[in-house]
């Protein structure tokens, strides 16, 4: 199980965390039908998500083994983003959460749960409002996490009774200002599908 979840990252999402970094957006989603392992798969077991918060030093090697995309990923970005600081490099790094339930998108990061109205502006949807949290650190990521994942929706469904019925996208935003003066803008998406019945 261990092998197989940092193989899956290595596979599947490695290169395209580093894309991220390197100033290109991203887009990473599980899919799949109910209990099949999408959540398992961007962040790992109960284990692994009741420790995120914590301190990286205080993990035990056997749970930091069962990290998911997500967890991995977070541990890329902030190397990536020590080395542009070493370099002289400004950087500033923002998360975002929402969920997409009934066709309706929410802002969990909001005090009281908020629709977001989507806005097009240049051929590109918007989400004016949407509540970005800077964070200096993984755990802050994870506490965005935690904090959004509290307001999720979850109802029951035929295959799983605490699946959740909506989709939810983590949105990280990197802003690098070079030495030189230019800029590099990037988005990473992360994306848990709400699972399909339907899969035969």
């Amino acid at each position: 199980m261990e092998a197989d979840q940092e193989n899956m990252y290595i596979n599947s999402a490695k290169k395209q965390i580093n894309d991220f970094i390197n100033g290109i957006n991203v887009t990473i989603f599980a899919y799949g039908k109910t209990g099949s392992g999408k959540t398992f798969s961007m962040t790992g077991p109960e284990s692994v998500t009741d420790s995120l918060k914590d301190n990286f030093s205080n993990i035990t090697e056997d749970v930091q083994k069962l990290f998911g995309i997500i967890p991995r990923g977070c541990i890329d970005i902030f190397e990536g983003i020590n080395g542009f600081i070493a370099e002289g490099c400004q950087v500033k790094l923002t998360t975002s959460y929402v969920e997409t339930y009934m066709e309706k998108v929410y802002d969990l990061l909001a005090k009281e749960r908020t629709e977001i109205q989507l806005k097009l502006n240049n051929q590109m949807y918007v989400m004016p409002g949407l509540v970005k949290r800077e964070c200096m650190t993984p755990e802050e990521i994870f506490k965005v996490i935690s904090d959004g994942t509290a307001n999720k929706k979850t109802a029951f469904t035929k295959q799983n009774a605490r699946s959740s019925r909506s989709h939810t996208v983590l949105i990280i935003e990197l802003e690098k200002s070079e030495i030189s003066g230019s800029k590099v803008n990037s988005k990473l998406f992360l994306v848990d599908l709400a699972g399909s019945e339907r899969v035969k």
